[in-house]
Protein backbone atom coordinates (compact mmCIF):
# COMPACT_ATOMS: atom_id res chain seq x y z
CA UNK A 1 0.00 0.00 0.00
CA UNK A 2 1.20 3.49 -0.85
CA UNK A 3 -0.22 6.83 -0.82
CA UNK A 4 -0.84 8.07 -4.39
CA UNK A 5 1.19 10.88 -6.09
CA UNK A 6 -2.01 12.19 -7.71
CA UNK A 7 -1.44 14.97 -10.68
CA UNK A 8 -3.87 17.11 -9.58
CA UNK A 9 -5.47 19.16 -12.72
CA UNK A 10 -4.13 16.70 -15.13
CA UNK A 11 -5.58 13.15 -13.52
CA UNK A 12 -3.65 9.86 -12.87
CA UNK A 13 -0.64 9.41 -11.15
CA UNK A 14 2.76 10.24 -10.28
CA UNK A 15 6.16 9.00 -12.05
CA UNK A 16 7.00 6.67 -8.80
CA UNK A 17 3.30 5.60 -8.71
CA UNK A 18 3.08 4.40 -12.69
CA UNK A 19 6.95 2.76 -11.83
CA UNK A 20 5.51 0.93 -9.22
CA UNK A 21 2.59 -0.11 -11.51
CA UNK A 22 4.27 -1.33 -14.11
CA UNK A 23 6.93 -3.06 -11.98
CA UNK A 24 4.62 -4.55 -8.66
CA UNK A 25 5.25 -8.22 -9.14
CA UNK A 26 2.24 -8.26 -6.29
CA UNK A 27 -0.75 -6.02 -5.85
CA UNK A 28 -0.39 -2.80 -5.17
CA UNK A 29 -2.93 -0.63 -3.49
CA UNK A 30 -2.17 3.47 -4.49
CA UNK A 31 -4.53 5.34 -1.67
CA UNK A 32 -5.65 8.53 -2.03
CA UNK A 33 -6.57 11.21 0.33
CA UNK A 34 -10.47 10.42 0.82
CA UNK A 35 -12.00 8.83 4.06
CA UNK A 36 -13.67 5.31 4.20
CA UNK A 37 -17.38 5.17 5.12
CA UNK A 38 -18.92 2.60 7.34
CA UNK A 39 -20.35 0.25 4.62
CA UNK A 40 -17.85 0.09 1.11
CA UNK A 41 -18.22 -0.51 -2.76
CA UNK A 42 -15.55 -2.31 -4.43
CA UNK A 43 -15.48 -2.44 -7.67
CA UNK A 44 -13.00 -4.38 -10.49
CA UNK A 45 -12.71 -3.80 -13.98
CA UNK A 46 -12.88 -6.76 -16.10
CA UNK A 47 -11.65 -7.37 -19.80
CA UNK A 48 -14.35 -8.18 -21.89
CA UNK A 49 -11.77 -10.22 -24.35
CA UNK A 50 -13.82 -13.84 -24.10
CA UNK A 51 -10.86 -15.68 -26.96
CA UNK A 52 -7.63 -14.66 -24.82
CA UNK A 53 -6.53 -16.87 -22.30
CA UNK A 54 -4.24 -14.67 -20.77
CA UNK A 55 -7.08 -11.73 -20.35
CA UNK A 56 -9.28 -14.83 -18.67
CA UNK A 57 -6.46 -15.72 -16.02
CA UNK A 58 -6.02 -12.25 -15.19
CA UNK A 59 -10.01 -11.51 -14.60
CA UNK A 60 -10.01 -14.78 -12.47
CA UNK A 61 -6.62 -13.32 -10.25
CA UNK A 62 -8.38 -9.71 -10.02
CA UNK A 63 -12.14 -11.63 -9.03
CA UNK A 64 -10.19 -13.16 -6.15
CA UNK A 65 -8.40 -10.65 -4.85
CA UNK A 66 -11.64 -8.76 -4.86
CA UNK A 67 -13.97 -11.23 -3.32
CA UNK A 68 -11.34 -11.49 -0.79
CA UNK A 69 -10.79 -8.26 0.16
CA UNK A 70 -14.75 -7.69 0.12
CA UNK A 71 -14.70 -10.19 2.89
CA UNK A 72 -12.32 -8.56 4.70
CA UNK A 73 -13.39 -5.31 4.70
CA UNK A 74 -17.15 -6.04 5.24
CA UNK A 75 -17.58 -4.22 1.06
CA UNK A 76 -19.73 -5.03 -1.25
CA UNK A 77 -17.74 -6.11 -4.73
CA UNK A 78 -19.51 -5.05 -8.16
CA UNK A 79 -17.93 -5.71 -11.57
CA UNK A 80 -18.07 -3.60 -14.91
CA UNK A 81 -16.70 -4.46 -18.20
CA UNK A 82 -17.19 -1.98 -20.97
CA UNK A 83 -17.27 -2.85 -24.86
CA UNK A 84 -15.61 -0.19 -26.78
CA UNK A 85 -17.69 1.83 -29.34
CA UNK A 86 -16.61 1.30 -32.90
CA UNK A 87 -18.00 4.38 -34.48
CA UNK A 88 -17.00 8.21 -34.01
CA UNK A 89 -20.98 8.72 -33.51
CA UNK A 90 -21.14 6.04 -31.14
CA UNK A 91 -18.24 7.82 -29.04
CA UNK A 92 -20.10 11.56 -29.47
CA UNK A 93 -23.38 9.20 -28.18
CA UNK A 94 -25.32 10.01 -30.89
CA UNK A 95 -26.18 6.74 -32.28
CA UNK A 96 -27.69 3.72 -30.94
CA UNK A 97 -26.20 0.62 -31.09
CA UNK A 98 -29.35 -1.56 -30.33
CA UNK A 99 -29.07 -3.59 -33.39
CA UNK A 100 -26.32 -5.69 -32.56
CA UNK A 101 -25.76 -4.79 -28.82
CA UNK A 102 -28.07 -6.39 -27.07
CA UNK A 103 -26.89 -9.82 -28.90
CA UNK A 104 -23.07 -8.88 -27.54
CA UNK A 105 -24.55 -7.54 -24.34
CA UNK A 106 -26.04 -10.85 -23.78
CA UNK A 107 -23.20 -13.13 -24.67
CA UNK A 108 -20.71 -10.84 -22.59
CA UNK A 109 -22.89 -10.84 -19.30
CA UNK A 110 -23.34 -14.84 -19.86
CA UNK A 111 -19.77 -14.65 -19.79
CA UNK A 112 -18.76 -12.48 -17.31
CA UNK A 113 -21.62 -14.56 -14.80
CA UNK A 114 -19.42 -18.25 -15.83
CA UNK A 115 -16.22 -16.34 -15.36
CA UNK A 116 -17.21 -14.66 -12.17
CA UNK A 117 -18.72 -18.11 -10.85
CA UNK A 118 -15.56 -20.11 -11.55
CA UNK A 119 -13.64 -17.63 -9.57
CA UNK A 120 -15.87 -17.82 -6.73
CA UNK A 121 -16.44 -14.61 -6.45
CA UNK A 122 -20.04 -12.75 -4.78
CA UNK A 123 -20.54 -9.93 -6.77
CA UNK A 124 -23.70 -7.95 -6.06
CA UNK A 125 -23.79 -6.20 -9.51
CA UNK A 126 -22.31 -6.76 -12.87
CA UNK A 127 -22.29 -3.59 -14.70
CA UNK A 128 -22.28 -3.74 -18.83
CA UNK A 129 -21.34 -0.59 -20.49
CA UNK A 130 -20.34 0.39 -24.01
CA UNK A 131 -17.56 3.44 -24.91
CA UNK A 132 -14.44 4.09 -23.83
CA UNK A 133 -13.39 1.99 -20.68
CA UNK A 134 -10.92 4.88 -19.12
CA UNK A 135 -14.23 7.15 -19.35
CA UNK A 136 -17.15 4.33 -18.56
CA UNK A 137 -15.05 2.30 -15.87
CA UNK A 138 -14.27 4.99 -13.92
CA UNK A 139 -18.04 6.67 -14.41
CA UNK A 140 -19.02 3.58 -13.06
CA UNK A 141 -17.19 3.67 -10.05
CA UNK A 142 -17.72 7.29 -9.09
CA UNK A 143 -21.28 7.12 -9.90
CA UNK A 144 -21.65 3.96 -7.50
CA UNK A 145 -19.39 5.51 -5.00
CA UNK A 146 -16.72 2.83 -5.50
CA UNK A 147 -14.32 3.58 -2.49
CA UNK A 148 -11.78 0.95 -4.44
CA UNK A 149 -11.65 0.08 -7.76
CA UNK A 150 -9.46 -3.54 -8.67
CA UNK A 151 -7.89 -3.33 -12.00
CA UNK A 152 -5.49 -6.10 -13.89
CA UNK A 153 -2.46 -5.42 -15.54
CA UNK A 154 0.06 -7.37 -16.97
CA UNK A 155 -1.55 -9.32 -20.08
CA UNK A 156 0.43 -6.73 -22.74
CA UNK A 157 4.26 -6.14 -22.36
CA UNK A 158 7.23 -4.98 -24.42
CA UNK A 159 6.82 -2.88 -27.74
CA UNK A 160 3.22 -4.24 -28.04
CA UNK A 161 2.20 -2.77 -24.58
CA UNK A 162 4.03 0.57 -25.50
CA UNK A 163 3.08 1.08 -29.25
CA UNK A 164 -0.72 0.28 -28.29
CA UNK A 165 -1.08 1.12 -25.10
CA UNK A 166 -2.70 -0.76 -21.90
CA UNK A 167 -6.15 -0.10 -20.81
CA UNK A 168 -5.43 -0.38 -17.44
CA UNK A 169 -3.33 2.43 -17.57
CA UNK A 170 -5.62 4.18 -19.23
CA UNK A 171 -8.33 3.85 -16.67
CA UNK A 172 -6.11 4.29 -13.87
CA UNK A 173 -5.02 7.95 -15.43
CA UNK A 174 -8.25 8.44 -15.01
CA UNK A 175 -9.20 7.33 -11.20
CA UNK A 176 -10.36 9.50 -8.60
CA UNK A 177 -10.56 6.89 -6.21
CA UNK A 178 -7.77 3.96 -4.45
CA UNK A 179 -7.01 2.01 -6.63
CA UNK A 180 -5.66 -2.18 -6.64
CA UNK A 181 -3.04 -3.11 -9.56
CA UNK A 182 -3.23 -6.32 -9.49
CA UNK A 183 -0.59 -8.50 -11.98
Amino acid sequence: MKTAQKQFGRGGFGSIDWQLIERSPTPLWLAVATPWVKRERLVTALDPSVDNLLHKELNLRVLYVGDRLAKLLDAELEAVACLPGTTFLDELGITSRQDTSDEQKRALREYLEVLIGDSGAICSELHLVYGKPAREVNRIVDRNKARLMLVGRGVRKGATGLLLGNTAERILSKSNTDVLIVP
